[in-house]
């Protein structure tokens, strides 16, 4: 089914599809009789409450999501949200297992969030250092000394800490010492999320921070300067840049 984006869109650029359909949960039929009875396993992952917007998907019913009231196949904000029960809803269940629900159907259901990147708006390029399992913005001294060699991170995001529109290209070029390794990259399609501000827990940012080795030139004889310049640039619009000095010292 294909989707388009339209105005209005969420202020936050993330929206939440929500799929849902009349179905029954599941077992494994151990004894193979057809029934669910004494010394069959119920699937835990099906046992599932009531289909609901996941708006900040945290994967948990929140009081002001709404959800398909069963069986009212329809949304709503008010009513009593039914989270799962434990119980096998389905047929052919044995009454003498005490895990028959009241129903014999539920409303199975799939969501996906969809992102809209912001490319019209400048990129925003933030330093940072991952610390543990977070990665903390940093502030750059300039210009970055590159006395024993330097490793450096940067965070990309849109102006809603999303992640950068899918296809944008990623360069970190220095015209002082030496690049190691891959300095261009293009971002693919994900779900990152930067909204919340320093710091990020590095799951939630993993395909949106990109990073390079600068190594100092071994032979100076003279100290020498130059800058670093990071560049993001959308499919179709303008690059967005953020340039540092750097000092390549004598040794």
């Amino acid at each position: 089914m294909p989707w388009i984006c339209q105005n209005v869109r969420p202020a936050d650029g993330r929206a939440t599809v929500l799929v849902w359909t009349l179905g029954i949960e599941s077992f494994n039929d151990n004894n193979s009789n057809g029934l669910f009875d004494a010394g069959d396993t119920r699937i835990l992952a099906s046992d599932v409450g009531e289909p609901f917007i996941d708006k900040n998907f945290n994967g948990t019913r929140d009081i002001d999501e709404e959800f398909v009231n069963y069986p009212d196949p329809g949304l709503t904000a008010g009513g009593g949200y039914n989270f799962a029960d434990g119980l096998y809803s389905g047929p052919n269940c044995d009454p003498a297992t005490g895990l028959c629900a009241p129903d014999e159907t539920v409303f199975i259901f799939q969501q996906s969030e969809i992102i809209m990147s912001d490319g019209d708006s400048p990129a925003q390029i933030t330093p940072v250092q991952l610390v543990g399992s977070n990665y903390n913005s940093v502030t750059l001294t300039t210009p970055i000394d590159l006395n024993n060699n330097v490793n450096l991170s940067f965070l990309f995001s849109d102006a809603n800490g999303n992640p950068l529109p899918t296809g944008t290209s990623i360069s970190i070029t220095a015209s002082a010492g030496t690049i190691i390794g891959t300095s261009s990259f293009t971002v693919p399609d994900n779900v990152d999320n930067a909204s919340g501000g320093s710091p990020w827990a590095a799951g939630d940012v993993s395909s949106s921070v990109y990073g390079v080795r600068i190594d100092e030139e071994p032979d100076n004889a003279v100290e020498a300067t130059g800058v670093l310049t990071v560049t993001a640039t959308p499919p179709g619009k303008g690059p967005t840049e953020k340039i540092y000095d750097l000092l390549d010292p004598i040794n």
